[in-house]
C-alpha cells in the first residue's frame, strides 16, 4: 500500500507539473458593441456571461452575451437637487455586484446607489465631503453565514457602516467612532505632558478608510486607507467584531509612503501588498531594484510580515493585483500596457501586451476590456 501511495503522489505531482508547464493564453470570449449614440462609462462582469454597464445618459444596463439581450436596470439620474450636483457621470465610476444587487459609486466623490432588482428598491448612498478626492469610495459586498447579502460602505472619512441588504437595517448604527483602548492610551501618553497641552479625550478614530477588499471566507475586510502625514495605512477588521463591538478594533497591517499601491487577499488570512524598495527608502535600494509583493499573515487579531516576493522582471508596473487560487499565482494588470501572470516565487509565467483591461474576475478567470462603444470579455486558458 505504501508503494502504491507513493506512486499515486508522484503521478499527481507530475500531472500538476505538466499543467503548470502548459503555455497560457488569453483569448477573446465575447464582445458587445453599443448600437446607440451613448457611450459606455464603466462596466464590470456580474456573471460569467453577463456585464453591467453605466451609459453616458445615466442608464444602468445589463447585457447577457448568450441571449444577446440588454436590460435597463435603473438610472443614476436623480430628481433631487444636491448642493454638490449629485452623482457625476464625468468622473471615475466603479460598479460592484452580488447576485441581483448592483452598487455604483463615484470613486473620488460623494454619491452612489444600490439597486436591488429582486426586491425592486433603489437606495442612495452619500458620504461626507472631507478629502474624498484622496480616498476611493469604500465599498464591499458579501454574504453572511445565512446567505444574507450585506453592504459595507462609507458615510464619512473615518466611518464605515454595515447594512443588511434584505432589510436595509444598518447593523452598526450605534457604533462609536472611538477606538478600543483610547482612554488608556490617552492617560499613558499625557503622564509626561503639561496640563495645558492636554486635548479633549477620547479622540475620534483617526483613519481615512480607502478601497475595501473582502476575505474569501467573508470573515474579514481590509481597507487600503491612509493617515495624515501623509502615509498609507492598510488595516483589516473582523466583521463579527465590527458589528457587535461598539468600539473600533482594527488589525494594523502596514504603513508606507503615500502612493497608490495594490492590495489583495491571497487566502482567508493572508493579504498581499505591492512594495517598491526604492520608494519606501530601503537601504541600498535604487530605481533598478526589483519590485516586491509582501505577504502579511493575520492571526489572533494581529498581522505579521510572513514573506517577501521579488518580481523577477524589473520593468513590471501595475495598477491592480489579484490572486488566482486555481493558478496559485498573481494576476497583475497594467491598464495601458500589459497583463502579467506571476508565480508566488516572482517568475513571470505569462505576459500579454494585446488587451487593455482594469478588471479580472478570479472566479471565472476572465478579463473585461472597455472601450467607448464596446465591451469585450477575455478568458484565461
Amino acid at each position: 500500500m505504501k508503494g502504491y501511495s507513493e506512486m499515486s503522489s508522484l503521478f499527481l505531482f507530475n500531472c500538476i507539473l505538466v499543467l503548470k508547464l502548459q503555455p497560457m493564453k488569453i483569448e477573446q470570449k465575447y464582445s458587445y458593441t453599443l448600437n446607440s449614440e451613448e457611450t459606455i462609462l464603466s462596466a464590470t462582469l456580474s456573471k460569467e456571461d453577463e456585464v453591467v454597464m453605466v451609459l453616458s445618459n445615466g442608464d444602468v444596463v445589463k447585457y447577457n452575451f448568450l441571449s444577446n439581450e440588454a436590460t435597463e436596470v435603473s438610472t443614476l439620474k436623480d430628481s433631487i437637487k444636491y448642493p454638490d450636483n449629485g452623482f457625476d457621470l464625468t468622473d471615475w465610476i466603479s460598479i460592484y455586484t452580488l447576485d441581483d444587487i448592483i452598487v455604483i459609486v463615484n470613486d473620488f466623490k460623494r454619491h452612489g446607489y444600490v439597486f436591488n432588482s429582486k426586491q425592486e428598491y433603489r437606495l442612495h448612498l452619500w458620504r461626507g465631503e472631507y478629502y474624498v478626492e484622496h480616498s476611493k469610495y469604500p465599498i464591499s459586498l458579501y454574504k453572511d453565514d445565512n446567505d444574507v447579502p450585506h453592504l459595507i460602505y462609507a458615510d464619512d472619512w473615518n466611518r464605515v457602516q454595515i447594512m443588511n441588504l434584505n432589510t436595509r437595517q444598518v447593523l452598526t448604527a450605534t457604533k462609536s467612532l472611538i477606538e478600543e483602548g483610547a482612554e488608556e492610551r490617552h492617560i499613558e501618553y499625557y503622564k509626561t505632558q503639561k496640563e495645558s497641552n492636554k486635548l479633549a479625550w477620547p479622540r475620534s478614530y483617526d483613519y481615512f478608510y480607502g478601497e475595501l477588499m473582502m476575505a474569501p471566507d467573508n470573515k474579514h475586510f481590509a481597507s487600503a486607507g491612509w493617515f495624515w502625514g501623509s502615509y498609507d495605512c492598510s488595516n483589516a477588521y473582523l466583521i463579527d467584531d465590527f458589528i457587535n463591538n461598539i468600539r473600533i478594533s482594527d488589525i494594523h497591517i502596514t504603513t508606507g509612503e503615500h502612493i497608490v499601491r495594490s492590495m489583495c487577499w491571497v487566502n482567508n488570512n493572508t493579504i498581499a501588498i505591492e512594495y517598491d524598495p526604492n520608494v519606501e527608502g530601503d537601504d541600498d535600494a535604487t530605481k533598478e531594484s526589483l519590485k516586491e509583493i509582501h505577504l502579511y499573515q493575520i492571526e489572533n487579531n494581529k498581522s505579521n510580515l510572513s514573506e517577501k516576493i521579488k518580481l523577477q522582471d524589473k520593468d513590471i508596473k501595475y495598477d491592480n493585483m489579484y490572486f488566482d487560487t486555481t493558478l496559485d499565482a498573481f494576476v497583475l494588470i497594467n491598464s495601458t500596457k500589459a497583463v502579467y501572470i506571476v508565480s508566488k516565487t516572482g517568475e513571470v509565467l505569462h505576459q500579454d501586451n494585446t488587451i487593455r483591461t482594469r478588471t479580472y474576475n478570479t472566479t471565472y478567470q476572465q478579463f473585461l476590456e472597455l472601450k467607448e462603444k464596446s465591451v469585450s470579455v477575455y478568458k484565461l486558458v
